[in-house]
């Protein structure tokens, strides 16, 4: 992903999930083009072409199930993109999102700072370093 900008999804009702994913990355990692989705109907209708570089996957989305966006995206638009899914592991929801084919599980609650710093180096993305005072 050399100096390119780095196409990244983020699927999610929540808006404030969404809000908070989109600030710490565009204040941690460089060079990012977000697109964000509400709902699995706004996924489906969308006329993108271009493959993302990565997924960030919320468990709340509309208009299907968490398992069924997983397997739209993989099985039906043959993504081959980083995966990350963001949910409480209930009823073995990690392995089952596993065997559809995500790449990472981020179990909620989850610090952002850490989640997106671990997702920048699991990328290998210019992960910007910031010292609070």
């Amino acid at each position: 992903m050399d100096n390119k900008k780095i196409k990244i999804y983020i699927i999610s009702e929540d808006l404030i999930f969404i809000q908070l994913i989109k600030f710490m990355l565009n204040h941690y990692v460089s060079d990012t083009d977000i697109e964000e989705f509400n709902t699995f109907s706004e996924l489906l209708n969308s006329e993108n072409t271009i493959a993302p570089d990565l997924i960030l996957l919320d468990d709340i989305i509309s208009g299907a199930t968490i398992m069924e966006v997983i397997s739209y995206l993989r099985l039906t638009r043959k993504l081959l993109s980083t995966i990350c899914f963001f949910s409480v592991d209930v009823y073995d929801i990690k392995t089952k999102a596993i065997a559809r084919g995500i790449n990472y599980f981020y179990e909620k609650p989850f610090n952002p700072k850490i989640a997106i710093k671990d997702i920048a180096q699991n990328m290998n993305l210019k992960y910007r370093k910031y010292v609070y005072q």
